[in-house]
């Protein structure tokens, strides 16, 4: 019986790591700063690579994305693919690698195109689970001059 429930406690522990995988994702696209900032454990560090800057802690994640993300794009699409969690039985810790594939805007209409690779590092804490970590590796950033992602009519 032990080995059953410590193998339901990883399925359900790589879902909740899952859902803040998905959630962080969905907080960034849809501007919703609630869920964006649910995700992340209080000290954690957000290493966005590139030009954008780290930042740790949530007061320090909730400025760079309001003033290093948000207004560089007008719009964001984050797919987040190739998930993959290793999580040891009743640990507290828990690490991720996935890739990510963004189409977004600048506020000037320009396309922008991201490929990336996510590594995670993750946290239980009392309730939850938690990214304390989330280091991006940024492949290739190509603004695409000239091109724009044409809106449907009334969507």
């Amino acid at each position: 019986m032990a080995d059953l429930e410590a193998r339901v406690e990883r399925l359900e522990t790589e879902r909740a790591l899952t859902r803040l995988v998905y959630d962080y994702c969905h907080g960034i696209d849809r501007r919703d700063l609630e869920r964006f900032l649910s995700v992340w454990d209080e000290n954690a560090t957000w290493d966005t690579g590139g030009p954008f800057g780290s930042y740790t802690g949530l007061a320090n994640i909730e400025r760079g994305l309001k003033e290093s993300m948000w207004p560089v794009f007008s719009t964001l699409h984050h797919w987040t693919v190739n998930l993959v969690l290793d999580v040891e039985a009743g640990a507290d810790t828990a690490t991720g690698l996935s890739n990510l594939t963004f189409q977004g805007s600048a506020p000037d209409g320009t396309a922008i195109v991201v490929a990336a690779t996510y590594h995670d590092e993750f946290s239980r804490q009392p309730g939850r689970w938690r990214i304390s970590r989330r280091t991006i590796e940024i492949h290739h950033f190509a603004p695409l001059p000239g091109v724009a992602f044409s809106p449907i009519p009334g969507g």
